[in-house]
């Protein structure tokens, strides 16, 4: 099933996600200011099928939100985000990604390192969750 949503309702959504903070206290996975560039990021674009892997050449540079979520821009119209299935300790925007993958394609479940880039220092190696991609609409001609 695919649907676009406004921006509101994505708003809204990833808001409530602000809120939520996991039972053993840790902060929030995402702050506001996140939540709204992420909801402006996949304004007007429809949400596809999750896919448990995706081809490396078809994703551009990520771009993280929060400790869980990331966006890797896509070729074409087509953006890919990833939710962690758990939350990823030290991963913030200031990080670059490693990515350890075997093959020509990134799974669900390859291990992602973040690495300070002002320090070089490293954080956990955290996993990969589904690729769920979100497409821009054709315009009509």
């Amino acid at each position: 099933m695919k649907c676009i949503l406004p921006v509101s309702m994505i708003t809204s959504v990833m808001l409530a996600a602000c809120a939520s903070v996991s039972s053993a206290g840790n902060e929030a996975t995402i702050n506001q200011k996140d939540a709204a560039d992420l909801a402006k990021r996949l304004d007007n674009r429809i949400a596809g099928t999750p896919e448990k892997c995706v081809s490396a050449s078809r994703l551009g540079q990520p771009v993280v939100y929060g400790s869980q979520t990331i966006i890797y821009s896509g070729s074409g119209r087509t953006a890919y985000l990833n939710n962690l299935p758990s939350r990823c300790p030290g991963l913030d925007d200031d990080d670059f990604i490693l990515t350890r993958r075997s093959g020509a394609q990134l799974c669900k479940g390859d291990p992602i390192e973040p690495v300070d880039r002002f320090t070089g220092f490293s954080g956990p190696i955290c996993r990969l969750g589904e690729f769920i991609p979100y497409t821009k609409p054709k315009k009509p001609r």
